[in-house]
């Protein structure tokens, strides 16, 4: 077997080969990492129907139950590809490329809910990624997952119409993100 070491060392070499199969075709990735029912598929439908014949979209999902998620999208008619996965890595995402028919393509949203050594330590070759919690997760996430923070472009808060009816103290959440 190999070391930690090893396979973040081959991880990185596959998602540099992502990141140049995505260049080849001018195809901007964007990774979704948060906790599971944070919103991540619910935010790339509404990213799927306000771009529909604008741009074509490509999706990974990458988690156990993977295929659910995926079936929500292509009805929408995301070219989707799912990597049922505890784990998703650059070589998950490597396996889905060729689904994705990649020159007819201008996006590719990745949705991963981390992994189990670290949210946010695998590069899958993506150009942004966005950190995704919800309020009904509670406003502790953010200090949970703060490397996933520090290493993300964006955070984003979703489900808030729920305030009302959960505890949640947005200044914690926001102090923790800052």
């Amino acid at each position: 077997p190999s070391s930690l070491a090893t396979q973040f060392e081959q991880n990185a070499q596959i998602a540099a080969g992502n990141r140049a199969a995505f260049a080849l075709d001018g195809v901007t990735v964007v990774s979704l990492v948060g906790p599971p029912g944070s919103g991540k598929t619910t935010l790339i439908e509404t990213v799927a129907q306000q771009l529909k014949g604008k741009i074509r979209i490509g999706a990974i999902i990458g988690n156990p139950a993977s295929s659910r998620d995926a079936e929500r999208l292509m009805r929408l008619g995301v070219r989707t590809v799912a990597v049922p996965t505890d784990n998703l890595t650059s070589f998950g995402v490597r396996s889905a490329l060729a689904d994705l028919d990649l020159p007819r393509t201008d996006l590719v949203l990745i949705e991963s809910g981390g992994n189990n050594l670290s949210p946010v330590e695998f590069d899958l070759g993506h150009d942004l990624r966005l950190a995704v919690f919800s309020v009904a997760g509670g406003d502790d996430k953010a200090a949970h997952y703060s490397r996933l923070i520090a290493e993300s472009d964006l955070a984003i808060l979703s489900k808030v119409d729920l305030l009302p009816y959960v505890t949640f103290d947005i200044s914690v959440f926001q102090n923790d993100v800052l």
